[in-house]
């Protein structure tokens, strides 16, 4: 009835008002982290740095080449985790509306939400695998919002190949193609247990979950097909039968 209807639209409104709070506070938490973070980071690097150094201008005795291999790597691991936080940072800044969209390139997006989750998928030996076309045009589009979505639907590609068995091989695809319109078609697949005919429709329900009470929201395909939509594509489910899964976001070429 018209009634249910619009109670169903109410309801995620606010569902969608609720999380965009969360996910604010959530984002200053993690600016305030990071910054503390860096200090310490920056403070271990430059000690690690001046022992290098020391040992190459003799003023210490010189390192175990074991000693000096591991400082140099600690070096290395020390950068990657400040592009990790820096990234971070950049990705809980608030940008909410359309005014923050530039042309961007979905590869780009795609690798920036894998900086934040590749580690999830190697330590349950997910392998990953990204193939875009050459020369995709960019997208006009608000950078972490776009990136929100890689990052929801990676976190679920994760879970659903998490409760496979580990005897099998899994892997998470993602792929990337120029669309009929100009625009960018991007695929995003595992190689889970798949999603049962019956609740085909209702995945992109607000609040509707698989997951065990507690461990889901039921609202991150919501959230993300919105904001697709608000950027004028579309997120579907492409149909399969059997095992896998794959999610389709189309989005159109800049105007």
């Amino acid at each position: 009835t018209e009634s249910q209807r619009v109670q169903k639209e109410l309801e995620e409104a606010y569902a969608q008002v609720f999380h965009t709070g969360r996910l604010s506070q959530l984002g200053e938490m993690t600016m305030s982290i990071a910054r503390e973070i860096n200090l310490l980071l920056n403070s271990i690097s430059r000690a690690n740095h001046s022992m290098l150094i020391d040992t190459k201008e003799g003023r210490i005795p010189p390192l175990p080449l074991k000693v000096e291999r591991n400082l140099n790597r600690i070096d290395i691991q020390i950068a990657k985790v400040k592009d990790i936080i820096e990234h971070m940072r950049i990705f809980s800044r608030k940008e909410t509306d359309s005014s923050h969209r530039q042309l961007i390139d979905v590869a780009d997006s795609v690798k920036g939400a894998l900086l934040l989750t590749e580690e999830q998928f190697k330590i349950r030996d997910i392998k990953i695998e990204m193939d875009f076309q050459p020369d995709l045009p960019d997208v006009l589009a608000n950078p972490s919002w776009l990136e929100q979505v890689f990052l929801n639907l990676m976190t679920n590609a994760r879970d659903a190949m998490e409760d496979q068995p580990r005897t099998e091989k899994h892997v998470l695809s993602i792929r990337g193609r120029r669309g009929h319109d100009g625009g960018v078609v991007i695929d995003v697949s595992d190689t889970g247990g798949g999603i049962q005919q019956e609740i085909r429709d209702k995945i992109f329900e607000a609040f509707f979950t698989t997951k065990e009470p507690g461990t889901g929201t039921g609202l991150g395909l919501t959230i993300s097909r919105g904001i697709i939509k608000e950027h004028g594509g579309d997120l579907s489910l492409v149909p399969h039968e059997g095992k896998g899964s794959t999610f389709r976001i189309t989005l159109p070429p800049p105007e």
